[in-house]
Formats: structure tokens, C-alpha cells, sequence
């Protein structure tokens, strides 16, 4: 018979009513700062060792995540965790500014900013991390870490690999087996779906919280969203629907995709000619991003931010040599900063492809029209993914499948497909494609598709 120490529903109870008490009996003052609506208190209710809530905008989810954090820390003194979202400047931006304001400032006892710490009154300490892999691949400075608890926002951003790995650090000693790993995201098909949605894998529990169960919203809120965003947008960010998978109008379907995640051992073994596409930064949070490709694999992404086109150019001539890639298979998007490189590459004998986004289609190549040659390189990737026996593999990044997966097309005239451009999909993602593009100019080079040269006729 389990002791009332070690019953976990008799825990689950316990945290219940303290988390209640803090608020009726201002242990803290945490009810100034939040009154969990019923998925949110159902969310804390659970026992589950690792939690997921969200599914839509507006549902109240990184407030829950923060919430519970504090929690477990003000439950379990000399706890130990960890905030986590993929990049640190939208961590800071978001998910901290949410912690603050949910945390009563006395029960601080200290926050070190350039560590991005905070310890509790209770001795518990919280850290604050990223998870990108075009910084860390291997999650290195998760490796080294011993936690109680974790929490993820935005789920869907952050790799598996992440997410294992910090399952593996659950063994801080102060948390007395009471282990839990907390993530928040809206609805993406990703990994987070499969292991909570599809599959539900033992010890994985999911808590849909809406905007309609937010009493916190304004009234014009959800008004609001159903006029920027279209109906396939509403099924997702407002009723999160996480069975909304294929855009009609995407370039390339997540269903299809997925059969095309290889793992790193198969990567590994895959041979033939090495092939480099390369996405060349233009605006401030853009990343410079090089793409080989190994016969019909995407096999490795580099990513590279703030370089001079000169030092950008003696990192990718560096590859080129290593790997031995032929001028023919590699392509460069030589517009704005990336004329700089592949004229560089071309001074230093390199005959590098120069590819020009708005440049008219090469001809002859697929049965279809195309509005541009970028329109034609996207539907040149959506080819290869959409035929199983094209041997097109990529790795299990999530930035690349949702930049691949994000791209939509529309029909123009007579039977001629237009890819949106990158400026469109900025400012309906709020982000620039940058590994996508980068993929889909190293599979048009390895295919050779377009033999003659880039020419100024091609431009309308």
C-alpha cells in the first residue's frame, strides 16, 4: 500500500488545494495576477508526467505554463526548472514577460539577468533557455542540465530531440520523483500532435484551452480574428483543430512530407553527388542558410547570422572544397546580399548558379505554366515529395518541414501557378522561410533542371 507521501493522487490534491490556498488565503498573492479559467485548473489538477495545453490564440496557455512553474516551485522547495522556447529574443519578448507578470515579486528572492535566472524564497530556481538547433544541434547545454520540471512554449517550434533530452534531465534530486515536463502550443503538424493528439503515449496528457474559455479576453477579440484570419486559419487558431492538415493551396502537403523524414543513420548512408543551395540573409533576424544535398537527401542546413558577404563567401567556398561540389550543383539566390556572394563564388572560379527568384520559368521542364522560376523551383520540390519513388528524404527538422510546409500557391490565368513570395509570407507567418528556400535552390541545382544559364531575357 502507498504511503500518502508517495500516492500521486493524493499529491495532485495536496498541490490542488495549496494552489487554491494561495489564493483564498494570499499564501502569495498569485490571485492579483491570475484566476485560472476550468481547462487551466484542470491542467494544474493533473497528474499526467508530461502536460500539454493549448491549441488555439488567446486560450490563456503560456499563462498556464507559467503559472504551474511557479507552482512546483513554490510547492517543492530547492526545485529546480526550466522556461524553454526555441529562440531567446522571443522568449524574452513573450514567455518572460508573461512569467513576471504572473510571479508576486515577493517571492523573488533573486533574478540574475545575464544569467537568465530566477530563485525563489523557497531556494527553487528557474532558468531560462532556447532550444535551436541552428545554434546548438545537438542541444548540448540541455545535455548538462538536472531539473524537476520543464515547460515549453510553443512546442511546436522546438524539435523532439529537445524535448527527449530534456525528459532525460528529469532527476533533480529535490523534486522527490515528482517529475513533470509542461508544454504550450497552438496546432501544427508536428511531433507534438502525434505523441499527444494521435497517438496519446502513456503519461501524455492534452488540455484544449480556447479563446471562448477565456473570460480575460476582450470582447472584440475573437470578432477580430475571424476577420484577419481565413476559414482554414479559424478551424486551427480558433477552434484548434488539430486535424486541419493540408492547406488545399499549400505547395507541398504536411501528409506527404512526413514520408520523406529519414533519420540521421540513413542520411549518414546515403551516397552520390553533393549538391549546395544557399539562402543569403537580407533583413535583420533573417539567417544566411547553406543546404546540401546528397543525391535526392537533404543531408545537413548551416545556419549563419551577421556576416559580411565576405566572410560568408570564404565559408562557403570552404564547403564547396570539402565536399567537392561541382560548380553546376551549386546555387546561389543572387538577389540583394546574395548578388554580392555569387559574384564572389564567381570571381573565385566557381560557376555557381546564379538563381533569381522573379526570373521567368525555364521552359520545357515540368507540364505546368509557372508566374516565375521561383514558382518552379517550389513545384519542383512538391514533385519529388509527392512521388515515393523520387528518393527525396530530409532530415527531422521542424524549421524545415514548417518552412516547407508553409508555402501556398495560387492559379493565375490560364493554368500558370504562382508561389506566394517570400515578402507575402513574412507578413502572414511573421518570419522569412530561410531554411525552405535554401532547400528548394539545392534540389533544383542536384536535379539540374534548367541547364542553360541564367539569361536577362528571363525577366518580366
Amino acid at each position: 500500500m502507498r504511503s500518502a507521501e508517495h500516492d500521486p493522487n493524493k499529491f495532485v490534491v495536496s498541490i490542488f488545494k495549496k494552489f487554491q490556498n494561495f489564493i483564498s488565503m494570499n499564501l502569495i498573492s498569485l490571485g492579483e495576477y491570475y484566476k485560472p479559467h476550468a481547462t487551466q485548473l484542470a491542467f494544474h489538477k493533473s497528474n499526467a508526467r508530461y502536460k500539454l495545453i493549448g491549441g488555439a490564440m488567446g486560450g490563456g496557455k503560456s499563462k498556464a505554463l507559467c503559472a504551474e512553474a511557479i507552482l512546483l516551485s513554490h510547492d517543492i522547495p530547492g526545485n529546480r526548472g526550466a522556461i524553454i522556447r526555441k529562440n531567446m529574443t522571443t522568449l524574452r519578448r513573450t514567455t518572460m514577460v508573461t512569467f513576471f507578470e504572473t510571479i508576486p515579486q515577493d517571492m523573488i528572492a533573486e533574478y540574475n539577468r545575464s544569467e537568465m535566472r530566477v530563485v525563489t524564497r523557497e531556494g527553487s530556481e528557474i532558468l531560462f533557455l532556447e532550444a535551436d538547433e541552428s545554434k546548438d544541434p545537438l542541444f548540448e547545454k540541455l545535455k548538462s542540465l538536472e531539473l524537476g520540471w520543464f515547460a515549453i512554449d510553443e512546442a511546436s517550434e522546438v524539435p523532439r530531440a529537445a524535448f527527449q533530452i530534456l525528459a532525460s534531465r528529469l532527476r533533480w534530486k529535490a523534486a522527490k520523483g515528482r517529475y513533470v515536463g509542461l508544454l504550450a502550443s497552438n496546432p501544427e503538424q508536428c511531433w507534438v500532435k502525434e505523441d499527444f493528439i494521435d497517438r496519446k503515449k502513456t503519461g501524455h496528457k492534452y488540455f484544449p484551452s480556447l479563446p471562448r474559455d477565456n473570460p480575460n479576453l476582450p470582447d472584440d477579440y475573437l470578432p477580430r480574428l475571424r476577420e484577419i484570419f481565413d476559414e482554414h486559419q479559424q478551424r486551427k487558431y480558433i477552434d484548434g483543430d488539430w486535424n486541419v492538415t493540408d492547406d488545399p493551396l499549400q505547395v507541398i502537403p504536411y501528409s506527404m512530407l512526413r514520408n520523406c523524414v529519414a533519420t540521421k543513420d540513413e542520411l549518414a548512408a546515403v551516397e552520390g553527388e553533393w549538391a549546395l543551395g544557399v539562402d543569403v540573409a537580407e533583413l535583420g533576424d533573417d539567417k544566411s542558410v547553406l543546404c546540401f544535398f546528397r543525391g535526392a537527401a537533404c543531408t545537413e542546413i548551416e545556419h549563419y547570422s551577421r556576416l559580411r558577404i565576405d566572410q560568408l563567401t570564404a565559408i562557403v567556398k570552404q564547403r564547396i572544397v570539402e565536399k567537392d561540389i561541382a560548380s553546376e550543383n551549386i546555387g546561389v539566390d543572387a538577389v540583394g546580399n546574395g548578388a554580392g556572394l555569387w559574384g564572389n563564388l564567381v570571381g573565385a572560379g566557381f560557376d555557381a548558379r546564379r538563381i533569381i527568384a522573379g526570373a521567368a520559368e525555364v521552359p520545357d521542364v515540368f507540364p505546368h505554366s509557372f508566374a516565375n522560376l521561383k514558382s518552379q523551383l517550389w513545384w519542383a520540390v512538391r514533385t519529388a515529395v509527392m512521388d515515393p519513388d523520387s528518393g527525396f528524404r530530409i532530415p527531422d527538422r521542424a524549421a524545415l518541414i514548417q518552412d516547407l510546409t508553409a508555402v501556398r500557391y495560387s492559379i493565375e490565368q490560364e493554368r500558370t501557378i504562382a508561389v506566394e513570395s517570400k515578402d507575402q509570407l513574412r507578413r502572414r507567418l511573421g518570419r522569412s522561410p530561410d531554411e525552405g528556400d535554401a532547400c528548394v535552390i539545392a534540389n533544383w541545382v542536384r536535379q539540374h533542371l534548367g541547364e542553360r544559364r541564367y539569361r536577362f531575357e528571363y525577366i518580366r
